[in-house]
């Protein structure tokens, strides 16, 4: 009988894990990144985010993200590209418009970054 239970739990656990969506995967992964990069491992993060990206493409959250670890390692260039086309997502929330703006600024490019902040306070004032 223990034989049988124990069966059982192992197939109920392995159903689980099969059956957990691309998005719950990479929600998982997300929390890993961003471990490693407030511990230093933006490289290893920004992998993980990628992979993140491949298994649910819709959530803006991955490629945000993956921005806020090149202004890390302070490219910005890279980080203002990333964060450009997050914009196009749509759920993202006023704080892709501050980021952008912040990496613009850090660019040195400060009349975008102004009138990213201005964009981003048009579409979210309240924020």
């Amino acid at each position: 009988m223990k034989n049988f239970i124990l069966t059982i739990t192992l197939i109920t656990i392995c159903f689980t894990a099969i059956a957990q969506t691309n998005k719950e995967k990479a929600l998982i992964k997300v929390r890993e990144a961003i471990k490693l990069m407030d511990n230093g491992s933006i490289d290893a993060s920004i992998a993980i985010l990628e992979e993140c990206e491949k298994l649910d493409p819709e959530n803006y959250l991955y490629p945000y993200e993956k921005a806020f670890a090149y202004l890390k390692k302070k490219e910005y260039d890279k980080s203002i590209k990333i964060l450009k086309k997050t914009l196009k997502y749509k759920n993202i929330n006023d704080q892709v418009y501050r980021m952008l703006g912040n990496a613009y600024s850090f660019a040195g490019k400060k009349k975008k970054a102004i009138k990213t902040y201005e964009q981003g306070m048009k579409k979210f004032p309240n924020a």
